[in-house]
């Protein structure tokens, strides 16, 4: 076999390799870097607990997460009885930056006035939808996010 022919399969058989790596390569090089959330503590989200009314807790160090339990909604589904949570979390960014995502429980009568108040408020519903297959009264989740750039450390007088 002549020399040229036998290096033409072993240049078939590396090519896919060498095109891969170098696009994977380049790909890596070209990504933005990943921004980490801050580490917090609760007292930083003092201010957002006085707008909410309620304190939250700290979850892993960076997400400050508060709860909106619907003890006033009791939701049937296949004769059990539920009482359903919304939330809203909160975390920084080192480039000031604070993300807010959340869920919240709403009966399909409220469903429409909610999503209006999350447009009003500079929130974007996410995803709406159920999450029970059968239940009493109709409910909706609506998952919302938003995010804001401000001063931090927040000035605390």
């Amino acid at each position: 076999m002549n020399p040229s022919r036998r290096r033409l399969p072993a240049a078939a058989v590396a090519a896919p390799v060498l095109v891969c790596a170098a696009p994977g390569a380049a790909a890596a090089a070209a990504r933005p870097r990943r921004i980490l959330p801050m580490p917090t503590v609760e007292a930083d989200w003092s201010k957002v607990a006085a707008v909410l009314g309620r304190t939250g807790t700290m979850m892993d160090g960076s997400v400050y997460r508060v709860r909106f339990a619907r003890q006033d909604l009791p939701v049937t589904t296949y004769g059990v009885t539920l009482f359903l949570d919304s939330y809203a979390a909160f975390t920084r960014y080192g480039d000031g930056r604070t993300l807010l995502m959340g869920s919240l429980a709403v009966t399909e009568a409220g469903l429409q006035h909610a999503t209006d108040a999350l447009h009003t408020g500079g929130l974007e519903p996410a995803a709406i939808h159920e999450h029970l297959l059968a239940h009493e009264p109709a409910m909706w989740w609506t998952h919302f996010n938003g995010h804001a750039k401000d001063p931090w450390p927040w000035p605390t007088a």
